[in-house]
């Protein structure tokens, strides 16, 4: 999970950095004001924001990601010392998911973060197990087909390199719809090779 830590403080993002390396949150990125903040959102699944910062502050820039359909749907947290109530009112009726007051209690924030991101780590889990089928089923079909080859009087080291090899240019990474695609082809492949 990516984490995107927005203060104009620097040693507030280090603090933070501490609280999420604590939690387990190793892969995060850091951005001094709303706008490096905007720039710097593809891949991230969660933001962090501060609200007064230089050149553009965090509610200006939660507006401006959840007016953006390819951004919209990522949970914010903001982190500051604005506490009052219609500032919180305020900050949620413009997008903001939850709020953290400074200074920020490690449990407070860690706790949040994986109430936001919970449905997100299941949904990984999931693409993950049925990554983990398919490239099981690939890697199954290559065997066959090598036990097969060596049968045929192949030696077996290069039956499974010649069969790597067609499988690698079915299947040129690791995603779902690729593993599927290079499963479906393989299959039809071997249907007309029976007939």
């Amino acid at each position: 999970m990516r984490i995107l830590i927005t203060d104009d403080s620097l040693t507030m993002r280090r603090a933070i950095r501490s609280i999420l390396s604590m939690g387990g949150y190793t892969d995060v990125i850091e951005a001094c004001n709303g706008q490096e903040a905007l720039d710097r959102l593809y891949g991230i699944d969660v933001v962090l924001m501060d609200w007064n910062m230089p050149v553009m502050n965090g509610l200006t820039a939660v507006k401006a990601i959840r007016a953006d359909t390819k951004f919209c749907d990522i949970p914010i947290i903001m982190v500051t010392t604005e506490g009052a109530r219609e500032t919180v009112i305020d900050a949620m009726r413009n997008g903001v998911s939850d709020f953290v007051i400074k200074p920020v209690d490690p449990k407070v924030l860690l706790d949040k973060i994986r109430s936001l991101t919970a449905h997100q780590e299941t949904a990984d889990v999931a693409v993950g197990q049925r990554s983990f089928i398919l490239t099981s089923e690939v890697h199954g079909i290559i065997n066959t087909l090598a036990d097969k080859l060596d049968a045929e009087g192949i030696e077996s080291r290069n039956a499974s390199k010649l069969i790597r090899y067609c499988v690698l240019q079915l299947c040129p990474d690791t995603s779902d719809k690729s593993l599927k695609k290079a499963v479906e082809q393989i299959r039809k492949d071997a249907r007309w090779s029976k007939a």
